[in-house]
């Protein structure tokens, strides 16, 4: 036993929990009773552990276990975690399962859609030839944007699929190519059409045009935590702070700082003044000098 099934207690009676008692005799007979299997993996599919070479590799057995607890196919003989219905039906439970596929279910596309619709943590064990698949991408970014970064350039840079996306998750757009990110024009019109109220897609939007910040929805841009989402991505836009306030802030300017130096500038004049935020604006770019206030200049 590799530890994965909890340790049966020695000295309780059989009686005083039924499976765990079913699981004894299951290890009492060294796993060959078919029925007493079926009936533990049909309880918790994990006891597949418990079953002799020969019950791990029929079919039934395997299924009824992958069909209580996906990640039961660990233990399915090495035939049988090339099946695609059996792999098919463990990821639907438990999409991170399909890393103990063979290679044929992982690069078959039905299989791979039903696991990282489960779990995009699946998209990390998918054969190479579907991680560039448009269908897997947008399963998978149903659960997870991230696995947007690990498509192709040319997926990345597709503006029709990268609208199909973000009407699956609206956090897509943060991870799309630079290319469509310098895209001041196309990007206006998303946020014309879809993104002004949307955070994600105004995040994304703002990443090299600070003006497109002007955009968004009013609501959004007095929302402090968003503002300062914005500046970690591009801290230009602090010039377009709806708030004096927020150019008195210490967080709000550091964060617009840490990003760009030169951000400097649009800080009220007592943190322009300060030391620690003059160093920092000055190592990131040796220009921002030049707004730097009082004693700090010397």
């Amino acid at each position: 036993m590799t530890g994965t099934m909890a340790a049966l207690p020695v000295s309780a009676p059989l009686e005083a929990n039924p499976h765990d008692a079913l699981l004894r005799r299951v290890l009492e007979t060294g796993g060959r009773d078919r029925d007493m299997v079926l009936a533990a993996v049909m309880h918790d599919g994990l006891a597949l552990e418990l079953a002799c070479e020969e019950l791990r590799g029929d079919y039934f057995v395997v299924l009824a276990a992958v069909s209580s607890n996906g990640d039961a196919l660990r233990f399915a003989a090495n035939t049988l975690r090339e099946d695609c219905q059996i792999v098919k039906q463990a990821v639907s439970l438990s999409g991170a399962a399909l890393q103990y596929a063979s290679r044929t279910p992982k690069a078959d596309r039905e299989v791979v859609i039903a696991a990282v619709s489960q779990s995009a943590a699946a998209f990390d064990f998918a054969d190479d030839s579907l991680r560039t698949d448009r269908g897997v991408i947008r399963a998978a970014l149903s659960r997870r944007a991230a696995v947007l970064s690990d498509a192709s350039d040319e997926l990345r840079e597709d503006r029709d699929f990268l609208l199909e996306a973000l009407s699956v998750n609206s956090q897509s757009l943060l991870y799309a190519a630079d290319s469509v990110l310098r895209d001041s024009v196309w990007l206006r019109a998303v946020l014309t059409t879809l993104g002004h109220n949307n955070r994600h897609v105004v995040e994304a939007a703002i990443t090299f045009d600070d003006s497109l910040f002007l955009l968004a929805d009013e609501a959004l841009k007095v929302d402090r935590s968003f503002f300062i989402a914005c500046l970690a991505r591009n801290g230009e836009v602090l010039k377009h702070a709806p708030t004096t306030a927020l150019q008195q802030d210490r967080e709000v300017v550091w964060t617009a700082v840490k990003q760009t130096g030169r951000a400097l500038r649009y800080a009220s004049e007592e943190l322009r003044a300060d030391p620690e935020l003059a160093k920092l604006a000055v190592r990131g770019d040796p220009m921002a000098l030049e707004w730097v206030a009082g004693d700090c200049r010397r």
